[in-house]
Formats: structure tokens, sequence, C-alpha cells
């Protein structure tokens, strides 16, 4: 049994990439479960948990696997599955949030038929290192991103409420609009790079391209199973037509490059472009993305000043209670 994770910026293709291992008869994958960060303190990771703390653990990772993160489910309602889950736990090892997040992922994947488990919550990016020593079978794939679609992709991400054809919930959609400002969103870009950048030479840990998961699927799929020991199944690729920013749901299946430079196409104006390249232009052209040297846009700056605090005062608001350490939340994205 083993434990892969995906991560990387948001909206960078992570849950296609997800998706698309899951699509193997040996592999299951999990929604996102936010267990780092939101479900347990990076500093509580190792600490000896009592029965009824493994129970309340199992629950809420129980509501957020059936009950989706967006939906926001009761853990009360996943009480007595979880307490069934438990019986199941190994008895000859210390419950710590660790171990019981360990035992959840590949227990829930052995009860599909399934070797490896797949846990794709994007921000997990900064908590790689950790992950990388509690788990000795664990291996990262962090996925990148040209930083002006990520941007394109978060700006419009509010859509989904009518793309997804009602099955995302409004306060999501409202919680994303809320999220999104170009300077905030380029810097998260540049974290997220910055971090994968101190891990790229550790053997369990890989970076693929989005633009070379779209454009070269069959090779970059065969390369990504290579690395992770899973056999490389055809049928893996053919995903259906889910999350997209910019267009509906639907049941048709295959892997789209239509999304690659869609920045280009009037979903970033001007002001946004030109911030994004100035923040992240070191690590765009490391990671081959090149800038396009837009004139500065005097006025759409100003904007984009103005409106930050106002965003950021929303966003706050709206994501109150989801991170249990603001603290840790922050210095894990601005460290250096």
């Amino acid at each position: 049994m083993s434990l892969i994770f995906v991560v990387g910026s948001g909206r960078s293709g992570t849950t296609l990439l997800a998706r698309i291992l899951g699509g193997n008869t040996q592999a299951f994958a999990f929604s996102e479960l936010h267990f780092f960060e939101e479900v347990s303190d990076a500093n509580e990771l190792s600490g000896a948990l009592t029965p009824d703390q493994t129970l309340s653990l199992l629950a809420r990772l129980l509501a957020t696997h059936e009950g989706g993160y967006l939906n926001r489910p009761n853990p009360d309602d996943y009480r007595e599955k979880a307490l069934m889950l438990s019986q199941s736990l190994p008895e000859d090892e210390t419950h710590t949030p660790a171990s019981i997040f360990r035992n959840f992922l590949l227990g829930i994947a052995q009860r599909h038929g399934a070797n490896f488990a797949i846990e794709q919550t994007p921000r997990n990016m900064f908590y790689a290192k950790e992950i990388l020593e509690l788990y000795p079978d664990a291996k990262i794939i962090e996925m990148t991103r040209d930083p002006r679609d990520v941007l394109a992709s978060l700006k419009h991400k509010w859509r989904r409420g009518y793309l997804a054809k009602g099955n995302y919930p409004i306060f999501a959609a409202v919680r994303a609009w809320a999220n999104y400002h170009a300077m905030v969103a380029a810097n998260l870009w540049v974290a997220n790079a910055r971090c994968g950048e101190g891990l790229v030479t550790e053997p369990r840990f890989k970076r693929v391209r989005y633009e070379d998961l779209v454009q070269s699927p069959d090779a970059t799929i065969t390369d990504v199973c290579s690395f992770l020991g899973l056999a490389y199944e055809a049928d893996m690729l053919k995903v259906q037509h889910r999350g997209s920013s910019a267009l509906k749901d639907s049941r048709n299946t295959g892997v789209a490059a239509g999304s690659v430079g869609s920045w280009e196409n009037g979903r970033l104006n001007h002001a946004e472009i030109w911030i994004c390249e100035k923040i992240a232009r070191q690590w765009m052209q490391k990671m081959d993305y090149e800038p396009v040297d837009l004139r500065m846009p005097y006025i759409g700056i100003a904007w984009s000043l103005l409106t930050l605090p106002i965003k950021v005062m929303f966003a706050v608001a709206l994501n109150m209670g989801r991170v249990r350490s603001a603290r840790d939340f922050i210095k894990r994205r601005m460290a250096r």
C-alpha cells in the first residue's frame, strides 16, 4: 500500500491529475480532505489521541470524504461510521493525528480494492517536508502551471456555480470571488514554486507541468506511473470534462488542452498580466514561462492597490475558522 499526494498552486491541475491516476484499477483518489492546516495543526501531528479524539478525527475525515469539502457536512452525522472504521485501526501503535490520517487513507483505498491512495489537496505543498518525513512510503507530485493561466482560472472560479450545473454551493462561489486578487494570487504561486524548488532533488518528489499533461497526456502519465510504481492503463485518460472555470461540465471524456494560454483570450486584464509578471518573473523564467512585458498600466495598478485591502477583508471574513493556526498559515507561505 502506498500514499500519493498531489500538490501545487490552486487551479494548476491537481484535481485533473488525481482523477486520471484514480482511474487506474490499482488506485483510489480522494477529494480534497484539507487534513493538514484545517483538521490538524502541524505542531500536533505526533501527539497521542484519546479514543474520543480518534473517533472525532475519523468522523471529520469521513464527513469531508463522503459529504464533500465545499458542502461543509456535519461530522456528528458520521460518528457511527467512524466507530466502525476505528475498529480496524492497528492496536499495536499509538494513535496520533498523523497515523490516523495514514490509516484512514489506506483503509478506504483498500476497501475499494486499491493499493495506492491518492490525496489531492493543493495546499499540502506547504507541508511536503512533513509528509515525506511522516510517511516513508509516500510520494509527492507537484503540479505547476503558467501563473497567468492560474490567475485566469482563479479569477473566474466563482462561475463554477453555473458551470457545474448546480453542484457548486453558492457560499463556495462567493468565497472564490473574495479569495481572488491578482497580487495575492501571484504571490501564492511564487510561494508554491519556491517551496517545490527546495524538494526537487528528493527522490520521492516529482514536478509535472500542467501544459505537458494536457498536451502530451500519454507520455506524461506513462512517466508519472513509472515514478509511482503504478502500471500504466490507457483508460486512465478517459476522464470526464469537469472542474473548468470556463466551460460547462460535460460527459465528454479525454484530456483537453484548450485551457493552455487562456489568459491571452481576455480572461485577464492588462493590469493583472503586468502584476503577475512583475511578482513572478524570476520563477516564471526558471520554469520556462516567458513574460510578455506589457507597458505599466498605471490606472489598473492603482485600482488593484485600492481594492486589495477590501478583498483581503472579505477573504478573511469568509474563511474564518477554516485554519487551525493563522500564524502557521501565513508563515509557511512567506518562508524564503
